[in-house]
């Protein structure tokens, strides 16, 4: 993957050499494109265990039910928000 660097530089120097070769183009346009339209990652939540290990600053281990929920609803809202 070029950087962004080169990427303008295969840019400028097709507006100014069109005719290039068919390579070229098709490399530009790949990578533009991947630039453009970088791949999605997928969603990925806290596992139960991850959540439990952030109870250290709880008030209770028997409230954990309490941040379960909490940390789930979080969670929903930003995948809400982020899709």
């Amino acid at each position: 993957m070029p950087t962004e660097q080169e990427l303008l530089a295969m840019c400028l120097r097709w507006l100014q050499h069109p005719q290039g070769d068919a390579f070229d183009k098709a490399m530009l346009i790949a990578a533009v494109k991947a630039k453009l339209y970088p791949p999605s990652r997928p969603w990925v939540e806290l596992t139960d265990k991850e959540i439990e290990s952030l109870a250290s600053w709880w008030p209770s281990y028997d409230q954990m039910p309490a941040l379960k929920v909490l940390i789930k609803d979080i969670t929903n809202s930003l995948k809400e928000k982020n899709t």
